[in-house]
């Protein structure tokens, strides 16, 4: 009995954390339901990818980088990006010789608890190098309203067609600090210019949530349990 017992306390204790967690996860291989698409953004092969490329009026000297049919939203007008994400005009400017002008963006609401960690892969890929453009292409994350970068155009420095350079695979993690609702948008923006387009790829999202404190302790109960029975053998 005490046998049954013990197994039934050290089974509860160690799946109870893991039962108890939300959590959300989204490698894209099913399309990209539950999002809201800003601008040009499409999914295919288990990734999704953003990019600043017009589908309207040629650029990048020739080349046909827009995805999905659908134009980057101008930046700095009302409806545009900067207001589909809940940001004050001009947050995504980088100063009065660094203005975003256009961009695409994932949007979202997620619920999460304090101590819940957001990850995903990301990799820039550009056409805004020194001598075709500025490189000051820049990829974000908007949690909660406040704007994180992801990297720069002018950090890609590895060939890779049919864009002149990408960065490379790069994680992004986050570990948030309060709980609640939060709004989430993940982005990538032209600056100063509209004519040599960047994009951003993404996958392996997901928010990984921490066990509930009632979790924790029914783990910490069950442990205990076991110490005692040990010690009791020994003695």
């Amino acid at each position: 009995m005490k046998k049954h017992l013990l197994v039934s306390a050290l089974a509860l204790s160690m799946a109870a954390p893991f039962a108890s967690a939300a959590g959300f996860s989204d490698n894209f291989n099913a399309g990209l339901s539950g999002w809201t698409l800003l601008g040009d953004v499409a999914a295919g092969n288990g990734v999704v990818a953003l990019t600043s490329a017009s589908a309207t009026y040629e650029d990048d000297i020739g080349l046909t980088l827009n995805l999905s049919g659908n134009d980057p939203l101008e930046a700095g007008l009302p409806g545009g990006l900067e207001q589909s994400l809940g940001l004050a005009f001009g947050a995504l400017d980088g100063g009065i010789l660094s203005q975003a002008t256009e961009g695409s963006a994932l949007l979202r609401s997620v619920q999460v608890s304090a101590g819940d960690r957001l990850s995903f892969d990301w990799m820039l890929s550009t056409m805004d190098t020194a001598g075709a453009g500025f490189g000051l292409d820049y990829a974000f994350v908007v949690i909660g309203g406040q704007r994180f970068d992801l990297g720069t155009a002018a950090q890609a420095d590895v060939p890779g067609a049919p864009y002149a350079m990408q960065t490379g695979w790069s994680r992004f993690d986050y570990v948030f600090t309060t709980g609640g609702t939060v709004s989430l948008g993940i982005g990538v923006v032209d600056v100063f210019d509209y004519t040599a387009s960047t994009q951003l790829q993404l996958d392996n999202f997901s928010i990984t949530a921490v066990p509930e404190p009632e979790a924790h302790a029914l783990m910490l109960a069950g442990l205990g349990l076991v110490g005692a029975v040990a010690r009791r053998r020994r003695a």
